[in-house]
């Protein structure tokens, strides 16, 4: 990769398509929304098609080399030259039950690697951006991590799998990274979660399975704020990562002591 300023362009573009589809979005919520079922538990609405459509057709109209990795209708494949992953409505469920935690969710990834990203909370109207080697900001404020420098002082956020899902915690591990931090969080979106560790506001955000779209601009934020983002079993977190583990150095080195210890019980 190269300076941040060479991404610059890529994080604007992201800007843009997030605002777009953003506010075209606030504009519906608290309507009548219908729901349909998902494979992995989640939930999708004609909305996210429409958003995800809208935000593809601004990234393409620049960019027509491109590839866009939507979540909902567009092909999966996040290692080229030049892609995009795109979440057009993080925290589905939220939406359309009325809660305003929810969000856009775009990056621009070369090779693979998160180079540009925004992630947009329409309701809060909280604009996040980075771009490599340039930082990380959420309406012109620089983003920082928490200095939280032990687990059992941390507020930790996770958002828990179906009961029946295959990579589900088993409930002992479960139970005990959520005894190991000083309290947990479930906010519903992964998006939403990644923005406050980038912004300090909570200490770490972990999950056992997560897709690239759902992850690619946190991962950004995070490292761009000064954080360390990990597959949750351990090893640094890539683009055929299916997890994710996110906190300032320290917490990240610290949790995955903690897990090899409940694993060995």
């Amino acid at each position: 990769m190269g300076a941040g300023r060479e991404y610059t362009h890529l994080r604007d573009l992201a800007v843009e398509s997030a605002r777009e589809a953003g506010d075209w979005l606030r504009e519906r919520f608290g309507g009548i929304i219908t729901t349909a079922p998902k494979s992995d538990d989640s939930v999708v609405t004609e909305l996210d098609l429409l958003s995800e459509q809208m935000i593809a057709r601004r990234i393409t109209a620049r960019y027509p080399e491109h590839t866009v990795i939507g979540e909902e209708a567009t092909p999966n494949e996040a290692a080229g030259a030049c892609s995009w992953a795109v979440d057009p409505i993080d925290g589905t469920r939220n939406y359309a039950a009325g809660v305003p935690l929810w969000a856009v969710s775009i990056a621009a990834l070369e090779e693979g690697v998160p180079v540009a990203a925004a992630i947009y909370l329409p309701v809060t109207g909280e604009m996040y951006e980075a771009a490599a080697g340039a930082g990380a900001r959420m309406n012109g404020e620089t983003l920082r991590v928490s200095e939280t420098a032990h687990l059992d002082e941390a507020v930790g956020m996770t958002d828990l799998l179906a009961r029946d899902y295959p990579e589900g915690l088993p409930g002992a591990t479960l139970g005990g990274l959520v005894t190991a931090t000083r309290r947990t969080r479930m906010f519903g979106s992964i998006a939403c979660s990644l923005c406050y560790v980038a912004a300090g506001r909570m200490d770490l955000y972990y999950r056992p399975h997560a897709s690239v779209w759902d992850v690619a601009a946190g991962v950004l934020l995070v490292r761009e704020a000064g954080g360390d983002v990990r597959a949750f079993q351990g090893g640094e977190w890539h683009v055929r990562s299916d997890s994710i583990l996110a906190a300032n150095p320290a917490l990240t080195a610290q949790f995955h002591e903690e897990m090899a210890g409940l694993e060995g019980r």
